[in-house]
């Protein structure tokens, strides 16, 4: 009897091996024909068990699920529903993972594929990032900030790869290392995304820079003790809202009444909470 489970036991091991890579094969197929949820669920299924595929199949078998993981996620963050949402948000970031590891390890036909996909993939982990922040404003849960800034780092390098940084991303961050009172790296992002905005140029309103320039100001005097440099930055910011108040004057008739009336009640309520922000600065010790 132990003779014949032996046996048994033995013979299953190409049948395990065989399961492997058809789910690869079938995973490979299913993108080809574009069924990305099949192909992201075979390829991930094929890697749970990464021993039995060789080292160029797991490879294959990750540059799929990066794929797939972008095609779904992208598809799913999009739509207004929350347990869709919940079901994918992790997917981006697995995405990243698995198309910079494609490049880190691949030949140079998986490494084509991958950089090509990987670039697509900036609005996903942006839109990730800012689901991952709303869940923490509803729960608490502080480890969703962690999942944040890694959505929001991987979008970074994804930019900083091809030489076109973007401002947003590094607010996200600094607000989400805000948030856990680690100053430094706050400063760092909040420093460079006022940077980086005020190199861009806009073709519709863009006011974020009103809450940006508020956190940059409020951490340099209230944690740095840098008055000086905190009221130069608030000034910037008044002169950056200046600029968007005209832009949106030039685009009043594409904005549409609702929006024009948005902005502009946007300008006025950012400039009074500025004020406030200044007079406090000013008279503090």
């Amino acid at each position: 009897m132990q003779t014949r489970r032996i046996f048994f036991l033995l013979a299953c091991c190409p049948i395990l091996t065989f399961s492997q890579a058809n789910r690869l094969n079938m995973a490979s197929i299913a993108l080809d024909k574009k069924h990305y949820e099949n192909a992201w669920r075979f390829a991930d299924e094929a890697l749970q068990q990464p021993d039995n595929l060789s080292p160029q199949q797991q490879l294959q078998a990750r540059l799929i699920r990066g794929i797939a993981s972008y095609q779904v996620a992208f598809d799913a963050l999009r739509k207004d529903d929350e347990n869709l949402q919940k079901q994918y948000l992790s997917t981006p970031r697995m995405a990243y993972d698995d198309l910079t590891y494609v490049l880190a390890n691949g030949d140079s036909s998986q490494r084509a594929a991958a950089t090509e996909h990987l670039f697509q993939l900036g609005h996903a982990l942006f839109l990730a990032g800012t689901l991952y922040d709303l869940e923490f404003i509803n729960t608490g849960d502080s480890s969703l900030i962690e999942q944040a800034v890694a959505c929001y780092t991987a979008n970074i390098d994804l930019w900083e790869r091809i030489g076109r940084q973007k401002y947003r991303p590094y607010l996200h961050r600094g607000d989400n290392f805000l948030t856990k009172k680690d100053f430094e790296p706050a400063i760092a992002d909040l420093q460079k995304a006022f940077e980086l905005y005020s190199k861009s140029e806009f073709k519709y309103p863009d006011f974020n820079i009103g809450d940006l320039g508020y956190r940059l100001a409020y951490t340099l005097a209230g944690v740095y003790k840098q008055k000086e440099t905190a009221l130069n930055i608030i000034n910037q910011t008044r002169q950056h809202l200046d600029n968007m108040l005209q832009l949106t004057e030039e685009k009043k008739d594409k904005l549409g009444e609702e929006r024009y009336s948005k902005y502009n009640e946007e300008y006025k309520v950012l400039n009074t909470e500025l004020d406030k922000l200044e007079k406090s600065i000013r008279e503090a010790p």
